[in-house]
């Protein structure tokens, strides 16, 4: 006789007194399964790996914004940036520290942002300076493919979130 574990969806070949997997009690109350149903839900919410996938993103936009300050420095101390550009970017980096901050809070939001952001910035830039559309491609491709990569990343972890949801 097969029976599944209605908390962790388990199959077992036997129904033993309590799952091996998460403890659900088959034998115990119905106040007592509620109960244990309730916890395993409210601690495994999302599956465990998502947390390992979530860091991920987050590293990503710490090092773009570390990256971009690096940039502005090299900039700065070479003398070509522009007042405007200057405002852009430092805003641009802000956004990527505040993006990785709450990446937890939501994060399909928190990983697009910084990637629009950085497009809109784009856009404004060689619609300003037209003729300085391929000055610095290699690294706005550079900082466009990580954010793709967080991107994908963080919706890796909402299709888990979705896999792993207990009902």
């Amino acid at each position: 006789m097969e029976s599944t574990c209605p908390a962790c969806k388990q199959q077992q070949l036997i129904q033993p007194a309590t799952c091996p997997k998460c403890a659900y009690p088959f034998d115990g109350s119905t106040a007592e399964q509620v109960r244990h149903l309730v916890r395993y839900k409210a601690s495994w919410d999302t599956a465990p790996e998502t947390h390992h996938f979530l860091k991920h993103p987050r590293l990503i936009l710490y090092a773009m914004a570390l990256l971009s300050t690096g940039y502005l420095v090299y900039t700065y101390l070479g003398g070509g940036f522009v007042l405007g550009d200057l405002g852009l970017n430092i805003g641009l980096i802000v956004a990527y520290v505040v993006s990785a901050r709450n990446l937890h809070r939501n994060p399909l939001l928190f990983a697009a942002v910084p990637l629009v952001l950085f497009g809109l910035i784009n856009a404004l830039q060689f619609i300003v300076y037209p003729d300085l559309l391929y000055q610095g491609l290699l690294p706005k491709i550079f900082v466009a493919s990580c954010l793709l990569i967080a991107l994908r990343l963080v919706v890796k972890t909402q299709n888990l979130q979705g896999e792993f949801r207990v009902e």
